[in-house]
């Protein structure tokens, strides 16, 4: 059996058809529903309307706690030792299969990672930027390729077993857009001696929204999320060549600024991530 968490924000319209997609499993696996402030009493009817189709448990926030600690708060309520992180608008499709063979990846593995599609189609000159930020501002890239195997990371769909969550949490520091999130959850699982694989048959469908769900009210403070919370992990994980990322990643993010205002966001991005890279170990 398994334990699936979705944390939610003000998006009961795609919520409900995830919970429909995961009402047609065989097997009725846990739902685990984290709503996480807002206009919640829209997102409480749909997922009442499943009551009867899914075992559904419901976690609600009075306030929003941002998505790491809502995958904290999910994970801690799932009864089940095999455990799926889906996000409101990520879908997985052949559901019965799916869950079949995650379940038999997790006896293998204990993180197992998702494919994403759509994969999300790039420009010439945003492909150049970003093998310019990944061979020299220390981007770190979810594995999303055609062959299953072990990985370094995934995307942050993933299926885990819950002895992982025992000795490394979701760490709240990466907050705003929970940029890096998964990345650092990952390495520090990676660390404790966790076995982290990929399968491209576990296909996810992710559903991309203009707007809505926890990042609404981010989306025009990318630039800053974005740099404070890379430049947290790159400082975490420090060496010589992760303070040479950090180096070479402020620089190409400086042609990204056009304006003083976005100048300003990038200085408080470098002051806080110095300022919190110190304190992030997991809670």
């Amino acid at each position: 059996m398994l334990s699936i968490v979705i944390p939610t924000l003000n998006r009961p319209k795609v919520l409900s058809k995830n919970l429909e997609i995961l009402s047609r499993i065989n097997e009725k696996n846990e739902v685990v529903v984290i709503i996480d402030g807002g206009k919640t009493e829209e997102t409480k009817k749909a997922v009442k309307r499943f009551s009867t189709k899914l075992d559904l448990k419901i976690v609600e926030n009075k306030k929003n706690i941002g998505t790491p600690m809502c995958w904290n708060e999910g994970i801690k309520n799932a009864i089940y030792q095999n455990i799926l992180l889906l996000n409101d608008d990520s879908f997985i499709a052949d559901e019965n299969y799916f869950v079949k063979k995650l379940l038999e990846d997790l006896k293998e593995a204990d993180i197992v990672g998702t494919k994403i599609v759509p994969e999300t189609k790039k420009t010439i000159s945003q492909q150049i930027y970003g093998a310019l930020i990944k061979a020299l501002g220390g981007y770190v890239e979810p594995y999303n390729g055609k062959k299953r195997g072990q990985v370094l990371f995934v995307n942050g769909c993933m299926g885990l077993n819950k002895k992982v969550f025992e000795k490394v949490k979701f760490n709240p520091v990466y907050t705003g857009n929970s940029y890096r999130e998964e990345s650092d959850f990952q390495l520090n699982a990676k660390r404790e001696g966790f076995k982290i694989i990929y399968d491209p048959h576990l296909v996810v469908e992710h559903l991309t929204l203009p707007r809505g769900g926890q990042r609404e009210h981010l989306k025009d403070d990318a630039l800053y999320w974005n740099t404070r919370n890379h430049l947290i992990f790159l400082r975490n994980y420090s060496n010589f060549k992760r303070r040479l990322n950090s180096f070479f990643y402020l620089l190409l993010m400086l042609f990204q600024v056009k304006s003083f205002k976005r100048l300003q966001e990038l200085r408080k991005a470098v002051k806080e991530s110095l300022l919190l890279s110190n304190n992030l170990k997991s809670v």
